[in-house]
């Protein structure tokens, strides 16, 4: 497993991400099959795992902290995170940040991130005193290094890395990373802005919520023409790796497969050749090409849909559509896996997913242009 220095610290370059683990029929965590893939992570040398307060409707900490808790707790690094939507005044601080430690089953977190800031929440949520908050905790031993996951403009990245610069700084920056968003959207942008900082940073979505590994084929022939040996998946975590700032690549791994493969894929550095940059960059003008919705299935719009719409499965699937244009298979699928009261039709427009979108979708509206999902 590849490595990368921080501090003192040696940290694998993959990072196991706990948002899709492997769930029940009742879409509860299977603490059975998601502990055998954290297993054979860390024995092949994984040793940083990311959660947070909300993930599988705030029962991923708790499993992250029941499994690692038979391991020596300086072979792992833990990574969470303080959610600003449940912060409304100074004293929610400590409360969340009290059963995040009970969660986890540990007296300390090793990367402890002020969660999902954007455009609109940052300011409110410094002004409840998140920011000093998390200082005293690295002041106080109960974290170790302070920093903040982005899902806003480069304007707002910029106002970050002031604020920071003029008091504590930050010890790292999260953002979303992969081959797609460094030219449809800030993602270059970013990188270049917190690297001009001498930030390290952590890498979120590097294979978009699955997108880049379930290519339109239009794509994947262009990749398979080059290295017929690479998955699609492949190409886009080594295309991340290629990035000098870039400490830990976080993968949302789901089952077995996915372990072993993004095991393999960083047990050596292989660096894109300019043949496969090209190639990449071709498969992406072709994804480019068919106007998916861009959501990448983290689930936070559903923790609080009163009406309990599978908007992230809905989306995935129409995208399909797109792809393949199967109208009666679209149909059908959505029939049996969507149940009255729980539609498309059925979204009442509250706008509280709209408030947790990292991806700024208008759900209501992107749901309300499916006329093809709606009851008939």
């Amino acid at each position: 497993m590849l490595t990368k220095n921080f501090g003192f610290d040696s940290i694998s370059r993959l990072g196991f991400g706990a948002m899709r683990l492997p769930v029940n029929e009742d879409n509860t965590i299977n603490y059975n099959e998601a502990s055998k893939l954290f297993d054979y992570a860390i024995k092949n040398g994984v040793n940083y795992f990311d959660t947070a307060f909300g993930y599988h409707n705030g029962k991923s900490a708790e499993f992250v902290g029941s499994c690692l808790s038979k391991y020596d707790r300086k072979s792992y690094f833990l990574a969470n995170k303080m959610p600003p939507w449940e912060v409304n005044n100074p004293e929610d601080l400590e409360r969340i940040f009290s059963k995040q430690l009970c969660d986890l089953k540990t007296d300390y977190i090793d990367f402890y991130l002020l969660h999902s800031l954007t455009d609109d929440n940052w300011k409110r949520f410094f002004e409840h005193g998140a920011y000093d908050f998390a200082w005293e905790k690295k002041r106080q031993g109960k974290v170790c290094h302070v920093g903040f996951s982005f899902h806003g403009s480069p304007h707002t990245l910029k106002e970050l890395l002031e604020f920071g610069a003029s008091r504590n700084g930050w010890d790292f920056i999260q953002i979303q990373f992969n081959y797609l968003d460094y030219f449809s959207a800030n993602a270059k942008t970013e990188y270049d802005m917190i690297t001009s900082y001498g930030i390290p940073i952590m890498v979120m979505e590097p294979v978009r919520g699955g997108k880049l590994a379930n290519l339109p084929k239009s794509a994947q022939d262009i990749l398979k023409s080059t290295a017929p040996d690479m998955t699609p998946a492949e190409w886009a975590l080594r295309w991340v790796m290629d990035f000098d700032n870039v400490t830990v690549v976080l993968s949302g791994m789901s089952n077995r497969q996915q372990v072993e493969q993004n095991i393999n894929t960083f047990c050596s550095h292989k660096p894109l050749t300019s043949v496969q940059k090209n190639a990449l960059y071709e498969a992406a003008n072709q994804i480019r090409r068919i106007k998916t919705i861009p959501c990448t299935s983290c689930g936070y719009c559903t923790e609080s849909c009163p009406c309990d719409i599978k908007i992230p499965y809905i989306f995935e699937r129409y995208n399909k559509y797109l792809e393949d244009k199967d109208l009666k298979g679209l149909k059908k699928d959505f029939e049996e896996n969507c149940s009255e009261g729980h539609r498309s039709s059925d979204c009442i427009s509250c706008n509280t997913c709209v408030e947790k979108c990292p991806q700024k979708i208008s759900v209501p509206d992107v749901l309300a242009l499916m006329p093809v999902i709606k009851k008939d």
